[in-house]
């Protein structure tokens, strides 16, 4: 029995395929393998080589001392008594806001009443039958 590589009736099937160049598309370049370990050595020394600014530091015992610290601002802030958060409304503000909501949308109800430009005099129709 013959294997699918050495069959290539599949081909016939699938002429897309024919299209395709069978060679092996991925290469290296020259001398690639033989440099590779000089380098790496290379870059390996470098690096070495490079100034480590150590990124970001942390004082020293900063995290043994961290639940403390926070435990402290938190006391200290209720020794103070801070109750003045800048937002304040009056003592009867609640209670007179229903009112105020209310008398709004009667004032924009009423400001909102377009007119047609057509207005009836007063007693129009009870004097209709003697203008006539």
């Amino acid at each position: 029995m013959k294997s699918d590589m050495e069959n290539k009736d599949w081909l016939n099937e699938f002429p897309e395929l024919k299209k395709v160049n069978p060679n092996n598309p991925f290469t290296v370049p020259d001398g690639y393998f033989h440099e590779l370990s000089e380098r790496t050595l290379s870059l390996s020394k470098l690096n070495a080589l490079t100034i480590n600014n150590g990124g970001f530091t942390v004082p020293q015992n900063y995290f043994d001392e961290l639940s403390d610290n926070t435990i402290s601002q938190i006391t200290i802030a209720g020794a103070l008594n801070v109750e003045n958060t800048g937002f304040a409304v009056h003592e009867d503000y609640f209670d007179e806001l229903a009112g105020n909501i209310q008398s709004r949308i009667a004032i924009e109800e009423a400001a909102s009443v377009e007119t047609t430009g057509f207005e009836i005099p007063q007693g129009y129709f009870e004097n209709l039958q003697e203008q006539i």
